[in-house]
Order: C-alpha cells, then sequence, then structure tokens
C-alpha cells in the first residue's frame, strides 16, 4: 500500500512553495515585466498613430479650405477678367464704330468736293462750248442748216467732255 508519511508531505507542499516562490520570483515578475513594456510600446505607438491622423486630418482639413479659397478666388479673377473683356470689348467696337463715322463722313465731305468740282468744271466747258458756238454763230453766215449742224457739233463735244470727266 501507499504509505503516506506526514514528514514526506510536508517536505513535498514546502518543495512546491520554494519552487512556486522561485517560479514567481525569477519567471512570472520578469514575463509580466516584458508584457507590460510591450503593452506600454503598443500604447505609445497607437497613441503616435492616433495623433498622426489627427495631424493628417487637420492637414486635409486645410488643403480643403485652401483648395475652396482658391477656386473662389478663380472664380472671381474669371469674373472681373469677363467684365474686363466686355468693358474692352465695347470701347474697342464704340472706337471702330467712331473711326467708321468719321470716315463715312470725310468720304461724304470729298464726294461731295468732287461733285462741285465736276459740276464747276461743266458748267465751264458749257460756257466756253457756248461761247464758242456763238462765236462761230455769230461768224459764219446764219441759215437754218448751218445752224443744225453747229448744235449738233456743240452736243457732240459736250457728250465727249461729259464721258471723259466720269472715266
Amino acid at each position: 500500500m501507499l504509505n503516506i508519511s506526514p514528514w514526506n508531505l510536508l517536505f513535498t507542499v514546502v518543495n512546491l512553495l520554494v519552487l512556486l516562490a522561485l517560479m514567481k520570483k525569477f519567471l512570472y515578475k520578469p514575463v509580466l515585466n516584458i508584457i507590460a513594456k510591450r503593452q506600454e510600446l503598443i500604447d505609445s505607438q497607437f497613441a503616435q498613430a492616433q495623433a498622426s491622423q489627427e495631424e493628417a486630418k487637420q492637414l486635409k482639413e486645410q488643403y480643403e479650405s485652401c483648395l475652396a479659397d482658391a477656386k473662389t478666388e478663380q472664380e472671381s479673377i474669371l469674373k472681373e477678367a469677363k467684365v474686363q473683356a466686355g468693358i474692352e470689348y465695347d470701347k474697342i467696337l464704340a472706337d471702330a464704330n467712331e473711326k467708321a463715322a468719321q470716315m463715312i463722313e470725310d468720304a461724304k465731305k470729298v464726294g461731295l468736293e468732287e461733285k462741285e468740282k465736276a459740276v464747276k468744271d461743266a458748267e465751264s466747258e458749257i460756257a466756253k462750248l457756248a461761247v464758242a458756238a456763238a462765236s462761230k454763230i455769230v461768224s459764219q453766215a446764219s441759215d437754218e442748216k448751218n445752224d443744225y449742224v453747229i448744235y449738233e457739233e456743240f452736243l457732240k463735244k459736250a457728250g465727249e467732255k461729259s464721258e471723259t470727266d466720269r472715266n
């Protein structure tokens, strides 16, 4: 049978207690310290990641704000440029219209002057022809046939002068 001796039981319990104390001191505490250090490392890395994420979020918000400001400024600049271009267009168009009106007015004046000059030249030629015809009539014998020939010659010369003035 089994013989259980109290001394043997006592030594076994003491050995177990000593072994447990030694394991606690040399094994359990260092393992707990390593686990605690790793937990601190993980927590610090998690905190750094959280801080980096917050910083990235702030930078993203700042970027979006700057982008919105840039778009607003772009739209403002485009509107201003369109208004300025419209003003410039109107100014150029007004100047062109004014110059065209001035050119038309000058052309009308030149045309009227040319017309008046042509009329004066024609009147002068007609007067010369009339004087020449009158002098021929007075100098030649006056009969109806001769008058008719002189009249035809007068009209022919007046027509030729008129055509050369037009060209």
